[in-house]
């Protein structure tokens, strides 16, 4: 899309298709799946106390699973609608988590485009300092709530899980 239509109208026709068909998936999940989990997690501790944290720290734990390259998308959308995450935290934590990945994305592609139009032109376009810089820090940034949202959500369920056992 960002090839053949530019930055924004990708980016935001990539969010909303993004949203809406983890919308859809978590539905789903919801639907074949959720009596499941609530009816094994009175047998399993772990399974209570993931479906527990889930609830309480599912906002910080959606973004981090959606800022991850290790979980495919759909299988994500599938899961969390099989525990007592509520569809609306889901839907806004989806979007916001999907943001940053879909924006580098989509700028990464019509960058190459640009440079695809310019090719055997002289006046190619040259990042300054001050670009590269806000690139960084944006990735920076990434890393740090990703880094920050993890450990907290490990602490959460490790209490979680001491709790239930003692």
């Amino acid at each position: 899309l960002a090839f053949a239509f530019g930055l924004w109208p990708a980016f935001f026709a990539t969010v909303l298709g993004a949203t809406l068909g983890a919308s859809a998936v978590f539905l789903l999940g919801r639907h074949l799946a959720r009596d499941l989990v609530a009816k094994n997690a009175e047998r399993y501790p772990l399974l209570a106390a993931l479906d527990s944290v889930l609830d309480e720290k599912s906002f910080g734990m959606i973004v981090l699973v959606r800022l991850s390259p290790l979980f495919p998308f759909s299988v994500v959308g599938y899961a969390l609608g099989a525990t007592r995450i509520g569809f609306w935290r889901h839907l806004f934590a989806t979007a916001l988590a999907i943001l940053p990945q879909t924006f580098l994305t989509c700028y990464v592609v019509a960058g190459l485009a640009d440079l695809s139009r310019q090719l055997g032109t002289e006046a190619q376009h040259e990042r300054g300092p001050w670009e590269l810089a806000m690139f960084a820090l944006g990735i920076l940034a990434a890393v740090a709530v990703l880094v920050a949202i993890s450990r907290r959500t490990r602490a959460a369920l490790q209490a979680r899980l001491e709790g239930a056992s003692a």
